[in-house]
């Protein structure tokens, strides 16, 4: 037990130095998994039945307009305490430990309203699911709030576990009640992925697409929001004329059903590619004060609703205050950004100017109308978002009206003029807000707090556009290549050259095997100087192997940024314990006699050429042109980066086609002068996993692939007749 207890001393030592994000967590193991207690015996609540058919209808009905707010889950109110519920447990090292599960069944996932929530230094909130393969938290007081509310993510499954951790000489016990439980009836979540993603219709354009190309700026000041855990809409952060980078946050008053420190804003929620994957769901800020608003008993209902954020938004969110225009003339053409029916973020674009319009019972004139998107709709999940001109600046926020993939006509926006300052109190219009330095400006442009930083840094690698694979040694031998093996390799670095970024921010990190048989594992990821082999050691950053999310990508950011000459190594070094973990990362596949930018350490450095490989790590590497004041979190987290670069690749051939491409079932490949007699080809994923396999023996020089099982998303052709290796990075869109 003595082992176990110096365990925890080092989990508590990471919550404690860890800078947090504005909403939730850092990533961290319950002392439940620790030491190696089972759920059985743990007190349990049980939800009761509701008419899920009865909620769904009402939903049909609300969303034909966008009138209401996208509810997605049924809201339960509880009275749970630590003290009422429970059980607690005293651990072996005399700290204390209270858990207790809730059950809804058939709940797609769960989520939680701490009413009363204020923890001591160093005690941790846990939330997870009851085989424990996801996991919230930790929570610690960092979060503590003036309100005393924490709201929380989704927990997928109908049971969740809460674990509360105390140690035994904290100042005050800590102060946790539950005051609601949100059902989630729609599958907005699921084990692998948001589950909002691909709920909207087909004729939405992601914002990461070519019609999004202008808006890659403006994007940044959208946000999904759900609202006491059970609905959804969308909103924008808007600039102030002091460009202050106060948090204020322009969405619709029909949203705001649900007290405002329950919110959860959701950045940066968005495909990495057009028609791509899911997007990260990590960037959020919870809480939020009421601004600005009226409702239905003034005389002009004005449907806008000015809050301001419990915090600012991390730097690493890359947070864009949105401009505006007050001017009363139409706009000459408009372009939506939004999170229809809560997926992903979509842009659609009228390329006509719009009209002044009634909408339902709020304000007379007080409206922009969309007579016709000529791209994209809006759905249920829209609401609030913003409407801009062709200026780049909110001229509106989304009220309702008819539009969809069917019949994408008439969708009414609160009119930005008439919300400004149509009441005179503070409490009823955004001027007082928006216009602190009382200029009265007709228009604004938006505010980049970073100064630049989103055209300022970069993701740069040495793998391009290789597909990302792993290698273990022969069956003599054990281990990998890039971690643990039987050669007991200890450092791995890769090697940058006259960089224009000086500044290392983080690194993506492609983690292939995270297997921690020690029980408290680390890896250390380090930046030497540059030079023939890595120099002195810059800077060095621990993280627990069971932190790691497998087959993804795990972002570690350097806090401060690390300032190099340009020059330098990026890698990490691993321990040997028995027994023995298996650590390695994706890396790019082999060249044979090609490139090689990779080195490991056991005893001196030496090259991975020069043991027979030419390769490169798949660390991609955040690093800019100056330090600025990035604010990221010295923590793992996941970041879905689009991977590799996209850039066309060269080939040792010209004569290999492959068509078409973007491809949606069928593709072709075509040799040329080359045979396929015993060709094999082969397709690999971006993290280069073989998908599809296939071995020919023909005297054709054209084949035909079947890729209907395939879903949609970037991946690499490689052909081999024996002669000649070629590589082909296709699209799917389905």
């Amino acid at each position: 037990m003595k082992r176990q207890y110096i365990i925890l001393i080092i989990i508590s030592l990471l919550i404690t130095n860890y800078k947090f994000l504005a909403q939730t967590s850092s990533k961290g193991t319950p002392p439940s998994i620790i030491f190696e207690l089972k759920n059985d015996g743990i007190a349990n609540v049980n939800m009761p039945d509701f008419n899920i058919e009865a909620m769904l209808l009402e939903d049909e009905i609300n969303n034909e307009t966008k009138a209401t707010a996208f509810r997605f889950a049924k809201a339960f109110q509880l009275d749970i305490n630590p003290q009422n519920s429970g059980t607690w447990e005293i651990l072996p090292n005399g700290d204390k430990l209270w858990r207790l599960s809730i059950k809804s069944d058939n709940a797609y996932s769960l989520n939680l309203i701490f009413d009363e929530y204020e923890l001591p230094e160093n005690a941790a909130l846990y939330l997870y699911n009851e085989d424990k393969s996801f996991i919230l938290g930790a929570f610690t007081n960092l979060n503590n709030k003036e309100s005393k509310v924490l709201p929380t993510a989704l927990v997928p499954g109908d049971k969740i576990f809460i674990e509360y951790y105390e140690p035994a000489n904290v100042k005050f016990n800590g102060k946790l009640h539950i005051g609601q439980i949100g059902h989630d009836y729609r599958g907005i979540f699921n084990f692998e992925k948001d589950g909002s993603f691909g709920q909207s219709g087909t004729c939405n354009v992601d914002i990461n697409c070519p019609d999004g190309d202008a808006w890659q700026v403006d994007k940044h000041a959208v946000c999904r929001i759900i609202m006491g855990g059970v609905s959804l809409c969308t909103g924008a952060l808007i600039n102030n004329t002091n460009n202050d980078e106060t948090p204020y946050f322009l969405t619709a008053h029909h949203c705001t059903g649900e007290a405002y420190n329950t919110w959860v804003f959701y950045f940066n929620y968005e495909s990495p590619t057009c028609n791509g994957v899911d997007g990260s769901i990590s960037q959020t800020v919870s809480g939020c004060q009421l601004r600005a608003t009226t409702s239905a008993s003034d005389a002009q209902n004005l449907d806008f609703c000015l809050v301001e954020l419990s915090s600012t938004p991390e730097s690493a969110y890359n947070p864009y205050y949105a401009g505006w225009n007050k001017g009363t003339a139409a706009a000459s053409n408009t372009i939506g950004i939004h999170h229809p029916s809560g997926d992903v973020k979509k842009i659609s674009k009228d390329n006509d100017a719009p009209v002044t319009g009634d909408y339902g019972s709020f304000g007379d004139n007080a409206h922009w109308q969309v007579l016709e998107w000529d791209l994209g709709t809006t759905e249920g999940g829209s609401s609030g978002s913003p409407l801009f001109d062709e200026n780049h600046r909110i001229i509106g926020d989304l009220t309702g009206g008819q539009a969809s993939c069917a019949n994408s006509i008439n969708d009414y926006y609160a009119k930005f003029t008439i919300s400004w300052d149509y009441y005179s109190t503070s409490a009823k219009q955004l001027k007082s807000w928006l216009d602190p330095a009382g200029s009265n400006p007709t228009t604004l442009d938006g505010y980049d707090p970073n100064g630049g930083a989103i055209v300022a840094c970069d993701f740069i690698n040495n793998f391009a556009n290789d597909p990302l694979t792993y290698y273990d040694f022969s069956t003599s031998k054990w281990g990998y290549w890039t971690g643990h093996n039987e050669y007991a390799w200890t450092k791995f670095a890769d090697k940058y050259t006259n960089t224009t970024y000086h500044y290392v921010h983080g690194i993506n990190i492609p983690c292939a095997v995270a297997e921690d048989n020690s029980g408290s594992s680390f890896i250390t990821f380090k930046v030497w100087e540059g030079g023939t082999q890595p120099g002195a050691e810059l800077e060095s950053v621990s993280v627990l192997i069971s932190d790691f999310i497998v087959d993804s990508w795990n972002y570690l950011a350097f806090d401060p940024p690390i300032l190099t000459d340009g020059n330098f190594y990026v890698g990490y070094e691993i321990l040997y314990n028995t027994p023995h973990d298996n650590f390695a990362i994706y890396q790019a596949h082999d060249r044979y006699t090609g490139v090689n930018s990779s080195y490991i350490y056991d005893g001196s450095w030496k090259s991975y050429s020069s043991l027979g490989l030419a390769t490169s790590l798949g660390l991609d590497v955040r690093t800019c042109v100056s330090e600025l004041s990035d604010g990221t979190i010295t923590k793992i987290s996941p970041m879905n980066v689009s991977h590799p670069k996209t850039n066309n690749p060269k080939f040792v051939s010209n004569e290999i086609n492959v068509y078409p491409n973007p491809v949606n079932n069928i593709i072709y490949v075509n040799l040329g002068n080359a045979e396929l007699k015993n060709a094999n080809i082969k397709i690999y994923d971006i993290f280069g996993k073989v998908i599809f396999q296939q071995d020919f023996n023909t005297y054709s020089q054209k084949v035909e692939l079947n890729l209907t099982s395939l879903k949609s998303g970037m991946y690499f052709v490689h052909i081999n007749n024996g002669t000649e290796k070629e590589i082909r990075k296709i699209s799917i869109i389905k």
